[in-house]
């Protein structure tokens, strides 16, 4: 059976987060992107920071919203192909 591949943000992605904002800003320091994020977004982009596979960002969201494991897995996929078209992720075995 085939290892599913643990997705990780690149190096160049930084997160920041303040006391006073309740949202959170990835920062691309490569090409100057700055994207503000909701706290599904700021749960997800911090696991991938650690490394996570996509049925563990699914789960993630499910535990964390209530939400149906297939609606996660699907919001999952849209999320990581996003962050893959813009060259923020990596793809590990």
């Amino acid at each position: 059976m085939k290892k599913a591949p643990r997705l990780k943000l690149r190096q160049r992605v930084r997160l920041e987060r303040g006391p006073n904002h309740p949202q959170g800003l990835l920062v691309d320091v490569y090409s100057a992107t700055l994207c503000v994020c909701n706290d599904a977004a700021w749960d997800l982009l911090t696991a991938l920071k650690r490394g996570a596979t996509a049925d563990e960002l699914a789960r993630l969201l499910t535990a964390r919203y209530d939400v149906a494991e297939v609606t996660t897995s699907h919001d999952v996929a849209v999320f990581t192909r996003q962050l893959r078209s813009m060259g923020l992720l990596d793809v590990g075995a």
